[in-house]
């Protein structure tokens, strides 16, 4: 903790800004002067260590929510190459934690290194909000039949 600390404060506290204007003459193609400024700002360092089932709660919700790239296969096999965690559910995860830590007015920075929740060491997995292209195409494929078992409940 203390090297992560370390090395936060050295993050330069003064970044250049411009000035853009607002309103209607914002859309002009009319250029205008802004006048260059600088922002200052502090950076306080807290770091916070997290119990391992943290970590072991992440690694669980990439394993139960992993879905490959291709929709074609729909199992996880090594056969596919690439996979992907809709990114609203880590992030989700993530915001309760921070409600918990109660950090919800702060920036954040979480270091995380999850286990990889694929088969094999060559298979790639990343992250995406929502459902991809393929997915929506057969949702839209099949919205009878969804729209049919939505009604069943």
């Amino acid at each position: 903790p203390f090297a992560l600390e370390s090395w936060l404060s050295r993050v330069e506290n003064e970044i250049s800004h411009f000035i853009n204007p607002i309103g209607e003459h914002s859309t002009s193609t009319n250029r205008f002067k802004t006048p260059f400024v600088h922002v200052k700002y502090r950076v306080s360092t807290h770091i916070i260590r997290v119990s391992p089932l943290v970590n072991t709660i992440l690694e669980n919700l990439l394993v139960w929510n992993i879905r490959p790239e291709n929709i074609e296969n729909s199992a996880i096999n090594e056969n596919e190459d690439f996979f992907y965690v809709d990114a609203f559910k880590i992030s989700s995860l993530l915001n309760s934690l921070l409600e918990k830590l109660e950090l919800t007015d702060s920036y954040t920075l979480f270091l995380l290194n999850p286990k990889k929740p694929t088969i094999s060491v060559n298979q790639i997995y990343g992250y995406r909000p929502g459902f991809s292209n393929q997915e929506l195409e057969l949702l839209q494929k099949h919205k009878h039949e969804i729209e049919i078992a939505f009604h069943k409940q």
